[in-house]
């Protein structure tokens, strides 16, 4: 659970990172 936790967390933090770039 804690695994799949980190992995939506990066998924999030990569859609912030594309948005601010575009």
């Amino acid at each position: 659970m804690d695994h799949f936790y980190h992995v939506l967390c990066c998924k999030n933090f990569a859609n912030y990172v594309i948005q601010i770039k575009n």
